[in-house]
């Protein structure tokens, strides 16, 4: 009745309704209400203030790239908007390779380095080692049969878990 009421405009009623489905959506989906209320606070003061510059700057954006400070600012904001979900895809990544790894190595079997990657369907020894091997030792999951020689020949790897 209030959004109504202000202008008896129905524009009003469909804005309300806009919004009120944008915060169940944001409920649904665990969104933090936080950022959004304070870039709605500041968002506008952050427009005027671009307007300004790139007035200032005589129509050219390359204005928030010439300045040290700028330039700085942008790498920052960009870093910490990429870094994140590049951190959690190489998380991702390596996740799948552990499952790759494992499932290729039935519980109680010992394997070769070259019978695994024969099984995964790899052929470079160093990609091998650096992306799958190194990481299952590391977490555990995969044990050497002698790991006192790492090197020797007879080394065979089997599932921990």
């Amino acid at each position: 009745v209030g959004a109504y009421g202000m202008r008896q405009s129905t524009f009003d009623l469909f804005l309300l309704y806009g919004i009120g489905l944008l915060g169940v959506l944001m409920r649904r989906f665990d969104f933090p209400t936080a950022p959004v209320v304070v870039g709605m606070i500041l968002g506008p003061l952050a427009e005027a203030q671009m307007r300004n510059a790139v007035s200032i700057g005589e129509g050219s954006w390359l204005v928030f790239v010439q300045r040290p400070m700028s330039l700085t600012l942008l790498i920052i904001v960009l870093a910490v908007l990429i870094l994140p979900r590049l951190f959690q895809h190489m998380a991702r990544r390596k996740l799948a390779r552990l499952q790759q790894l494992l499932a290729v190595l039935a519980p109680g079997e010992a394997l070769k380095a070259s019978e695994l990657m024969q099984r995964l369907g790899l052929s470079h020894r160093a990609t091998f080692s650096q992306n799958y091997l190194k990481p299952a030792l590391a977490a555990g999951v995969l044990a050497m049969t002698h790991p006192d020689s790492p090197r020797s020949p007879t080394q065979r790897y089997r599932r921990v878990r």
